[in-house]
């Protein structure tokens, strides 16, 4: 039985002189725990609509390379940079909910490092996710503002059924990882229902949970991180200006441009690099 409870969202509280003023709770649970489970704005039927291009995605790399060599090097049930293979996948890169998110989070421009699709399917525990790991990995270190976050949209519910994905929270904020007992006693998993972006410091560390129902359970993990932070794969050259219209449109030129790696390309030369640098001024002084 509570002796008392919080009335109407108001904290009670005594002798506190300094209190965060967050405009957005999202973001100060990412910053405090490590992760937010964020509202998206796609509908239902664009989510099922997602989930069915997955699974065409990913039907489409085994005939590149066949499961048993995926295996060999443990990216089964892993859909690598979906965006390459449908332009449709732009639409979760710049849904405007992530989007503005990821700028409250950065304050300035970043880039999107991967984009893969993730099945969890009953009881198959060999799989690398299931270990608990930091999706920036071999890191055993701390920053004080985040480098990297992921954003994970869920296209099933994630829960305890599912085999959702299980955290520790605060555990971006140490370098090493916790003992074994530490990890037993205060893992959590978070909640979230089909449309939900999980969004979390890429240095949390955390795992996927084991899915004890009958069905796969199906997600899209995107990594956007300060410049710095290599893309795994070139994403920007698979898209022509035409393709890219609508969120030029909303975002300009240069921001869809840095956010696809676009503008952090390394130069071929010293000469590549200096032009690069002068027609930019030249075309900032037109």
């Amino acid at each position: 039985m509570k002796v008392f409870e919080e009335f109407a969202g108001e904290v009670i509280k005594h002798a506190i002189q300094e209190q965060e003023s967050s405009s957005s709770i999202y973001y100060e649970e990412l910053i405090r725990t490590g992760v937010t489970v964020l509202p998206s704005g796609f509908t239902e039927e664009q989510i099922n609509r997602l989930k069915d291009k997955v699974k065409l995605v990913y039907q489409k790399q085994i005939l590149e390379i066949d499961q048993e060599s995926l295996a060999l090097i443990g990216d089964e049930n892993v859909v690598r940079s979906l965006l390459e293979y449908d332009s449709t996948f732009l639409d979760l890169v710049f849904e405007a909910n992530l989007i503005n998110f990821v700028q409250e989070i950065f304050k300035g421009l970043f880039v999107l490092i991967y984009q893969n699709g993730v099945f969890n399917y009953p009881e198959q525990n060999k799989q690398e996710l299931y270990k608990w790991h930091r999706d920036l990995n071999y890191q055993h270190w701390v920053a004080s503002k985040p480098l990297a976050i992921n954003a994970l949209l869920c296209l099933d519910h994630f829960d305890e059924h599912t085999g959702g994905t299980e955290f520790l929270p605060n555990s971006h904020m140490f370098e090493k990882f916790p003992s074994n007992q530490f990890v037993i006693r205060n893992k959590t998993q978070v909640k979230a229902k089909p449309g939900d972006w999980i969004v979390m410091n890429s240095m949390l560390f955390h795992k996927t949970g084991v899915n004890n129902t009958s069905n796969p359970r199906f997600g899209i993990n995107q990594m956007f991180a300060v410049p710095f932070v290599n893309q795994y794969i070139s994403l920007g050259n698979h898209f022509t200006h035409n393709k890219l219209s609508k969120y030029i449109d909303s975002y300009g030129e240069d921001f869809v441009g840095a956010v696809l790696g676009e503008t952090w390309k390394s130069a071929d030369s010293a000469y590549d690099w200096r032009m690069n640098k002068i027609n930019k001024v030249l075309g900032s002084n037109k």
